[in-house]
């Protein structure tokens, strides 16, 4: 199986490090982020391999936008040629409109349903959100996921 991660933040590179390290095992993974200084010198230092596309956008919304659309025009040459199975993220909205676009399944771990702009723009895109046990469903179906879709697991992100 073939498993494409998509990385933005110091925190998801922690979380998923574990993951990626068990499957690399048996699977072939890819793990991609941006250029953001945060993961980029973790990711050293740790000894994850990333394969850095696009940038991040920084505070304002034009520049966020521009950096996210310039980004996923640059993981669709990438994800088209991995072909990946499936799509993990921590609500990546580039990986999101990327894998939907490429029929790819995509499944989102989030501890942050108060991301607001985020889970509107990735949530009804996937397949399966996980989310910690704490968390009640109610807060992530108005986001326009089915409850049966959305599974906890029992841990603090």
């Amino acid at each position: 199986m073939k498993i494409w991660f998509d990385i933005l933040t110091p925190k998801q590179l922690l979380f998923f490090e574990p993951m990626i390290q068990r499957l690399k095992k048996n699977h072939t993974v890819l793990c991609t982020s941006r250029k953001y200084n945060q993961v980029t010198d973790l990711a050293k230092i740790r000894k994850q391999k990333l394969v850095i596309i696009g940038k991040y956008g920084g505070v304002k919304k034009h520049d966020k936008l521009d950096a996210s659309l310039s980004r996923s025009k640059l993981l669709v040459r990438k994800i088209s040629k991995f072909l990946p199975d499936i799509t993990l993220s921590s609500c990546s909205p580039e990986a999101a409109r990327v894998s939907y676009g490429l029929d790819i399944a995509h499944i989102c771990f989030s501890d942050s349903p108060h991301a607001n702009a985020v889970m509107r723009l990735v949530v009804p895109l996937i397949q399966k959100l996980l989310v910690p046990w704490i968390i009640p469903k109610k807060e992530f179906v108005k986001f326009g996921i089915n409850s049966n879709d959305i599974m906890h697991y029992k841990a603090i992100d």
